[in-house]
């Protein structure tokens, strides 16, 4: 097991995959969830879940069609207190709109993990989340570790 992979709930060694799910009472012992750090995300498709802190977010609106709504950027945080941009276009915002508020953790899963442009990066990290139809972004009252509610980064005066 990868040092940056959590295993909440393992699989009993007993456990018998032929046995139909109505044929046994629910063990939340068979429940297996994997949970990585923002610094094992690789580009592409993303089906392992985040646990983050969203930190500030901000709608993007193109002032040259009228402040039409583009998007919403998001800085999020990490247990290990790396951050990383976050994006929920426009057409999907109405989605998850009511549950963004600073200060909050989630659980998310089932987003895309994309290049950063390079003259917009909020974070150090050259990765960026963007959600898709199939994210899931959930409130989480118990996180596996305690995400820090603010973060720093200490700059040289060259790179100000």
């Amino acid at each position: 097991m990868s040092s940056s992979l959590f295993q909440l709930h393992s699989i009993p060694r007993s456990f018998n995959p032929s046995l139909r799910l109505f044929d046994a009472p629910f063990d939340p012992e068979r429940i297996c969830i994997n949970i990585v750090f923002f610094s094992d995300l690789k580009s592409g498709k993303c089906s392992s879940v985040v646990e983050a802190r969203l930190l500030r977010f901000w709608e993007a609106r193109n002032v040259k069609r009228g402040g039409e709504l583009m998007w919403v950027d998001m800085l999020l945080m990490d247990v290990n207190s790396t951050l990383i941009q976050a994006t929920i276009n426009a057409n999907r915002l109405p989605r998850f709109r009511d549950r963004l508020a600073a200060g909050t953790m989630y659980s998310v899963s089932g987003f895309d993990v994309a290049r950063c442009a390079q003259n917009f990066k909020l974070a150090d990290s050259s990765l960026m989340i963007r959600f898709n139809d199939s994210t899931e972004f959930d409130v989480l009252s118990d996180p596996v570790s305690p995400i820090p509610a603010e973060g720093f980064r200490f700059r040289n005066q060259t790179e100000l």
